[in-house]
């Protein structure tokens, strides 16, 4: 077993502190093999265990775009058109973890083709997901923008959202949106 290997076994380790310590070694040797367990610390218990997992994640970069964005979107099941029950609306800190990572490493991701692809999951979460995935996902949105046919019409949807933030949030949205597409 090598170093990287036996790192990655150390991430799920029962203290801590351990967990820490294998997350800051992987990412500070860039280790991609760890990008999927370092995903998954991103829902630990322990707030030190997912800060130091998106840290590492960010020194990983760009090869873990993908697999974070597909960590976001994993829960829209195409097989059976079902929506998925998932760490979205168990814990709202995987959300904003995922998305700071990937922020700091491209702030463009969610203008990519690989966001665009999920444009379903985005409906369906604005519709299904609780408040923070709707805000969330609004969000998302706003950065694609008008770059891609569909943004302005789920936003629209969700103005009429039963919670009067997340019609707020959407209102600002298209408005800036449509203040871009006017310059």
């Amino acid at each position: 077993m090598n170093q990287v290997e036996r790192l990655i076994k150390r991430l799920s380790n029962e203290d801590p502190d351990v967990r820490t310590s294998a997350a800051e070694t992987l990412g500070q040797i860039g280790a991609t093999r760890a990008i999927e367990p370092l995903i998954e610390l991103l829902n630990d218990e322990d707030p030190d265990v997912r800060y130091t997992a998106a840290e590492a994640l960010g020194q990983i970069g760009k090869p873990a775009v993908k697999p974070l964005i597909l960590s976001l979107f994993s829960l829209w099941d195409y097989d059976d058109e079902e929506f998925e029950e998932s760490l979205w609306d168990d814990d709202e800190e995987f959300l904003k973890s995922v998305s700071e990572v990937l922020d700091t490493i491209d702030p463009d991701w969610a203008t990519k083709r690989t966001a665009r692809r999920h444009l379903r999951s985005f409906s369906e979460l604005l519709k299904k997901g609780d408040m923070p995935v709707r805000l969330y996902i609004i969000g998302v949105l706003e950065k694609i923008g008008d770059k891609i046919p569909g943004v302005s019409e789920l936003l629209t949807i969700a103005l009429e959202d039963q919670d009067r933030g997340v019609q707020l949030r959407a209102a600002k949205a298209l408005e800036k949106i449509k203040a871009i597409g006017n310059i």
